[in-house]
């Protein structure tokens, strides 16, 4: 008998969609006790089991009596609105070749594990990121639990990406930047920032138009309908995004219309992975250079200066 130790866990986080390849390190992991033909038969049952947060591991396959390495499940913690949730307990067990638990050899780690949210970008971001910022935000809050966000932006040389490791459900953006034809008339409107002195005066803006072209994948067909369902529902309950203002003007917030400029169309499926992709739009966002063209003072009072002549 050998009551199992774990000295770490690596890595201690993930995201909360799961499927995040763990290595628990320890001592006194039971191995099988019949040698096994390499390679092993994908069927047998392995000799230690592991939950993170009461939920069992996707997969676990025991290395040696110190090295245990596991596949996490995905969490059914309650949403927050924070970006890291609570630490769980990771449970470990040995049991026998048949997958019997062995009562006495157990062991927890309270706080073993956290699962992360999908991690955004810093909030002083230049105003187009703030706006896909924004929009991202906006699917965390309303979409399932632990889905899975990516970003691939076109729009700028240092563009701004969340990298996940969980392959379903996801949905996937690639979003791309054009002018917008319908707000150009705004584009010779100068911009005024006061200051003590008076105003500074910039370049007039360029509206541009944010193109996001979505990708929605989900394991079977009823998580997968569910997932295009919640955010065609979503998208048309929120026709503006609300972005906070940005802070080098006024800093007052703007709503850009949000509008679905493709309706959700099967790609197809992979398995039991069904694949949708749609289009949606944000309209009307000013770009205006952070560089002051001319500076222009207020006249409080005009004073009329006389010279005396000599004679």
């Amino acid at each position: 008998m050998a009551i199992p130790t774990i000295a770490s866990i690596t890595p201690a986080t993930g995201p909360a969609s799961g499927w995040t390849v763990v290595d628990i390190v320890g001592t006194g992991f039971r191995v099988r006790t019949v040698p096994v033909i390499y390679p092993p038969a994908p069927l047998l049952p392995p000799t230690v089991g592991v939950t993170f947060g009461g939920l069992a591991a996707r997969y676990v396959q025991v290395l040696s009596p110190t090295l245990v390495r596991v596949m996490t499940p995905q969490s059914r913690q309650q949403p927050v609105d924070v970006e890291e949730l609570p630490a769980v307990p990771v449970v470990l067990w040995n049991q026998s070749d048949a997958s019997v638990p062995i009562p006495t050899e157990v062991v927890t780690a309270v706080a073993g594990f956290i699962y992360e949210r999908a991690v955004i970008a810093p909030s002083t971001d230049p105003p187009l990121h703030a706006v896909l910022r924004t929009f991202i935000q906006l699917l965390k809050r309303e979409l399932w639990r632990g889905t899975a966000i990516r970003t691939h932006p076109d729009y700028s040389d240092v563009g701004e990406t969340v990298v996940v490791l969980a392959p379903v459900p996801s949905v996937t953006m690639r979003v791309t930047e054009e002018h917008d034809a319908e707000w150009r008339q705004w584009d010779n409107c100068r911009e005024y920032k006061p200051t003590a002195e008076g105003w500074d005066q910039y370049r007039p803006p360029r509206h541009t138009a944010l193109t996001i072209d979505l990708t929605l994948a989900a394991e079977g067909e009823g998580p997968s309908q569910g997932l295009k369902d919640c955010l065609i529902e979503l998208l048309r309950t929120n026709p503006f995004l609300h972005v906070t203002g940005d802070s080098r003007w006024t800093g007052e917030p703007n709503d850009y219309p949000l509008d679905i400029t493709k309706d959700p169309k099967m790609l197809g499926s992979v398995g039991l992975i069904e694949v949708y992709e749609m289009q949606v739009q944000v309209r009307g966002i000013p770009i205006v250079l952070n560089q002051c063209e001319a500076k222009v003072y207020a006249a409080d009072e005009i004073s009329l200066l006389t010279a005396r002549m000599g004679g």
